[in-house]
C-alpha cells in the first residue's frame, strides 16, 4: 500500500512537472539547388510549406552487378517558425509526414541555422510515414540556437531506398515544429 502510495504521489509529480510544449509551422520552403529531382507545391512556384511533391520520380534502378544507380531528391530548407519569446529551449522535435510508399528513405534530417545544416543529422532509414524526430531534451547538437531568428529552420533530404530498386514520387504532407522549453 505504501509503494503505491508513494507511485501514485510520483506520477502526480512528473505530470504537474511537465516542461511546456508550443507547435509551430513554416511559413517558408526553398529548394537547395542540385541537379537532383525538385519539388512542386501543386500551384506554380514552390511557396507553400505543405503538401509538396516531387516534379519526377526518385529512383533506385538496379544494375547488373548487384548495385543501384539513384537519383535523389533536391534538398528543402523549411524555416520561419514565427516563434517570439519562447524562454529556454530544452527540447526540439520535427514531426514529419511524408507517403513515402515504403521506398523513400531518408538522407538528411538536421537543423538549419545561418545559411547551412548544422548539428546532428537525425536521418532514419526506416522512417515510417509518419516520424518524430529529437525529443523533449534533443537539442540536435545546437545547444543554445536562436529559434526566433527567420532563417533558423530544418533541412530535409530524401533519397530512394538504399537496398531495394524503386521509382517513387515524393510526398511531403506536412511539417511541424515541436518546441520544449522550461
Amino acid at each position: 500500500m505504501v509503494l503505491y502510495a508513494y507511485l501514485l504521489i510520483l506520477s502526480n509529480f512528473l505530470i504537474n512537472t511537465r516542461m511546456p510544449m508550443r507547435t509551430y509551422t513554416p511559413k517558408i520552403i526553398q529548394e537547395v539547388q542540385s541537379t537532383e529531382t525538385g519539388f512542386t507545391d501543386g500551384k506554380g512556384l514552390l511557396d507553400r510549406p505543405f503538401n509538396v511533391n516531387s516534379i519526377m520520380p526518385v529512383y533506385g534502378v538496379a544494375t547488373s552487378r548487384g548495385g543501384l544507380v539513384t537519383s535523389g531528391s533536391r534538398s528543402l530548407v523549411f524555416r520561419d517558425f514565427g516563434i517570439t519569446n519562447p524562454g529556454t529551449v530544452t527540447g526540439i522535435e520535427l514531426e514529419l509526414e511524408i507517403t513515402r510508399l515504403a521506398r523513400v528513405q531518408d538522407k538528411t534530417i538536421q537543423l538549419w541555422v545561418n545559411g547551412s545544416a548544422q548539428g546532428r543529422n537525425l536521418a532514419d532509414l526506416s522512417a515510417p510515414d509518419v516520424k518524430v524526430y529529437g525529443s523533449s531534451t534533443e537539442l540536435w547538437g545546437v545547444p543554445g540556437v536562436n529559434v526566433t531568428d527567420p532563417g533558423f529552420g530544418f533541412l530535409i533530404d530524401l533519397q530512394p531506398h538504399t537496398q531495394y530498386p524503386s521509382n517513387n514520387t515524393v510526398y511531403l504532407r506536412k511539417l511541424i515544429l515541436r518546441l520544449h522549453t522550461a
